[in-house]
């Protein structure tokens, strides 16, 4: 596993896939709700496998100076309980 960090305008066509497959179609959010200013300004994470596929996202969020929060954070149904989150 391999962890790559970056804006989402780099990761979102690895991390959207699996914001999707968790929240919108695991968890019934419904798609306009998922989606949000805060990713523009967030710092994305993603969990890509050996063969380079995403199986786990986050975002931090600048909540306030000097405090950051931890939001959307998503994990593929196949590699829950391995850590990732």
């Amino acid at each position: 596993m391999k962890l790559i960090t970056g804006h989402w305008n780099e990761l979102q066509g690895m991390a959207a896939p699996v914001r999707t497959e968790v929240f919108v179609r695991e968890q019934g959010v419904p798609q306009e709700l998922e989606w949000d200013h805060e990713d523009l300004s967030a710092l994305h994470a993603v969990i890509v496998d050996s063969s380079g596929r995403a199986v786990a996202t986050g975002r931090l969020l600048n909540h306030a100076p000097g405090i950051a929060r931890v939001g959307r954070m998503a994990v593929l149904d196949v590699h829950r309980k391995q850590g990732l989150g």
